[in-house]
């Protein structure tokens, strides 16, 4: 969900897979990473259109989510595999 902070009101609700775990703003604040467990997916929301631009397809089971400085690479805790996921974006991605 999308609230607006000064009248605490939910202006808009975004689709996401199935059981939504972690969530990540870029820096700039242009995308919004949430890792959905059971369908082993990252939605990238588009904040200008409250939009998922992009689904990201992993194995395991995606949990947490973190995203470096630059905003060029995300991390994502896999808890089935005991691992760690980096995804990198350039310019023209997602």
């Amino acid at each position: 969900s999308v609230i607006n902070t000064s009248t605490n009101t939910v202006v808009a609700s975004i689709p996401v897979g199935n059981f939504p775990s972690g969530v990540a703003v870029s820096p700039d604040g242009s995308l919004v990473y949430v890792t959905n467990f059971n369908d082993k997916t990252v939605s990238v929301i588009g904040t200008a259109t409250n939009t998922v631009i992009t689904t990201v397809f992993l194995s395991g089971s995606p949990a947490d989510v973190a995203v470096n400085a630059d905003g060029t690479r995300i991390y994502i805790s896999d808890s089935a595999n005991d691992s760690v996921s980096v995804i990198s974006f350039t310019a023209s991605t997602p």
